[in-house]
């Protein structure tokens, strides 16, 4: 691997472009590309609450089939999850989480996952 795409390979990684609250919690593993967020979700304005996601990138090349992903808020409420199979994750919680709730979002490579 030439100098440059093992830098690249190195530091590229999976991260919350942005939280629908507080990031309590984020850990990226180079190795294995596991990637684990957990966030209090914001209080506030419910109609624009419930209109934000939280947003992760993926870099496709660390996940050349695809990758799973694995949400829960710590009170039950239902999370969406959205994928659009190339770079890009969103969390939407439903409106009926209470502020407070803890949420926590777990991503894995789909071939690991498969080969496991």
């Amino acid at each position: 691997m030439r100098a440059e795409a093992a830098y690249v390979w190195d530091n590229a990684r999976t991260y919350a472009r942005a939280v629908a609250g507080a990031a309590d919690a984020m850990s990226f593993d180079v190795a294995s590309g596991d990637f684990s967020l957990e966030y209090t979700v914001a209080t506030g304005d419910w109609s624009l609450m419930h209109a934000a996601a939280t947003d992760v990138y993926v870099w496709p090349q660390r996940y050349p089939g695809g990758v799973d992903v694995a949400a829960a808020a710590s009170d039950g409420s239902p999370v969406n999850v959205s994928y659009d199979g190339l770079h890009c994750v969103q969390i939407f919680t439903a409106h009926t989480v209470h502020s407070s709730t803890r949420v926590v979002v777990s991503i894995r490579d789909h071939a690991r996952v498969r080969a496991n």
